[in-house]
């Protein structure tokens, strides 16, 4: 009965074209899922599940995220990248090769994971009804549980592989990229059983450099539950493998691509994505609260930056330069807020300390820190080209944030010390809401702070 009811079902599809039960191609020797991986079991948090069944079953209509379960699911798969990865955000600098990788890759998990829910609660409404029959909530609980152990167990298992896989190779690709001059040629490598695709089979032994388009279009994994590698070749007198010795596979068009080097672990053709607006996703990662939507990340001198999921990807890079900066000035506990859009600012509340009154809701504050005193300071980072727009700059932040923190990416005596301390008091007398200016030089050494005692 559970198996006929499946049938019915699909994902990233409006007409159910794509049946739970074969969303992953499987492998042809183990049917999907390798017997080295089956006792992974993770949990299919089907008490979470049930607790949506009810609230769909009970209102009716359709629930498109939920906190709890996305919670969960990116705690899974994030668990599996940072293992295949090997190392963690608090192990990893900042200003490094391995931080922008860990980080898109973590932003993929959290889409992908919102992604998956999306299709699941979807699923779970469509559930509610048998032709035009609405059905029992002792049918729909059961139709709920035989569905969730698709998603929860079945997929998620190869999930889950994908992501030690994906962390795996994405980690070695910077490997390769930072030692290019050292060792340029790579090798694929098939793991040599009776379980290798013979797509795969064909790539074993292949040898291009670093930068060859082979490895945009062939650079593992190619398929779910891909256990091939790539090793990088040690002998300085070895050739690349001459274009037409090597035979051409048909890889599935989703990983026709080197996944590392995009950095992601899901392609953007699995269907999970298909039919779900980014706006969708992004809401869904919004309703997280904080403690399952910040990574810690390691300053230049070790210290602790936390860093928002949805903080604004433009600016991060630049934004953790200023918290290192302040970190050495003596503030602690940064942590960069996420970019909400305007619809979503009531949301940001609870990412800032109690008691702060947002400015306008369509401008967002990029972090709060702790200054010396212990007192909490929601603060706009600013960073100056040129000396021009500085007190344009200040006007900007007040209407961001407390405080403004405007770092010089120039020779502060371009401007004047008596200069900047003019601008600054003529700002914060303009707006008095304004409560400090805090302003760095290019070294990132506190030159000039001053307040709104008032």
């Amino acid at each position: 009965r559970q198996q006929r009811f499946l049938r019915k079902f699909s994902v990233g599809s409006k007409s159910g074209q794509i049946i739970l039960p074969k969303l992953y191609e499987p492998c042809p020797h183990c049917g999907g899922f390798h017997p080295e991986a089956s006792g992974d079991i993770p949990d299919n948090m089907e008490n979470e599940v049930i607790k949506i069944a009810g609230e769909i079953f009970n209102s009716g209509s359709k629930v498109t995220f939920s906190p709890g379960l996305l919670s969960r699911t990116v705690a899974q798969i994030q668990e599996k990248l940072i293992e295949g990865y090997g190392r963690d955000f608090p192990q990893i600098i900042y200003n490094t090769p391995d931080y922008e990788e860990l980080r898109n890759l973590t932003e993929n998990v959290y889409s992908f994971s919102a992604a998956k829910n999306y299709q699941q609660l979807k699923d779970m409404t469509l559930a509610l009804t048998d032709g035009e029959r609405i059905v029992t909530e002792g049918e729909f609980v059961e139709r709920v549980k035989a569905m969730n152990l698709k998603y929860n167990r079945d997929w998620l298992i190869t999930e889950r592989n994908t992501a030690v896989a994906g962390g795996q190779m994405a980690s070695r690709w910077v490997e390769f990229e930072r030692n290019r001059d050292i060792t340029p040629l790579l090798e694929y490598s098939t793991v040599g059983d009776n379980k290798v695709r013979a797509a795969h089979a064909l790539l074993d032994g292949v040898r291009k450099p670093v930068d060859d388009p082979f490895w945009s279009r062939y650079y593992p994994p190619n398929g779910w539950n891909c256990r091939c590698d790539v090793i990088a070749v040690p002998d300085k007198n070895a050739e690349p493998t001459q274009d037409e010795k090597i035979t051409v596979p048909e890889i599935q068009p989703m990983f026709r691509t080197n996944l590392a080097k995009a950095g992601i672990i899901f392609p953007k053709g699995h269907p999970y994505f298909k039919g779900v607006p980014k706006a969708e996703l992004r809401k869904a990662i919004s309703y997280l609260p904080p403690k399952n939507s910040y990574h810690t990340v390691k300053g230049i001198r070790g210290d602790k930056i936390n860093v928002h999921i949805l903080h604004n990807a433009e600016e991060t890079r630049r934004n953790l330069v200023v918290a290192d900066d302040l970190i050495k000035a003596g503030y602690k506990d940064i942590h960069l807020l996420p970019d909400f859009h305007e619809k979503e600012a009531h949301l940001r509340q609870k990412f800032l300390p109690p008691g702060y009154k947002q400015r306008n809701i369509r401008k967002n504050p990029d972090a709060w820190l702790t200054d010396q005193d212990g007192k909490r300071m929601v603060c706009d980072f600013k960073v100056l080209q040129g000396e021009r727009n500085f007190s344009q700059r200040i006007a900007e932040a007040a209407q961001q944030a407390d405080y403004a923190i405007i770092k010089l990416d120039f020779e502060p005596k371009k401007l004047g010390m008596h200069s900047i301390e003019k601008r600054v008091t003529e700002r914060l007398k303009e707006f008095p809401e304004l409560k400090g200016v805090i302003v760095l030089d290019k070294k990132g050494i506190l030159i000039f702070e001053k307040y709104n005692r008032g």
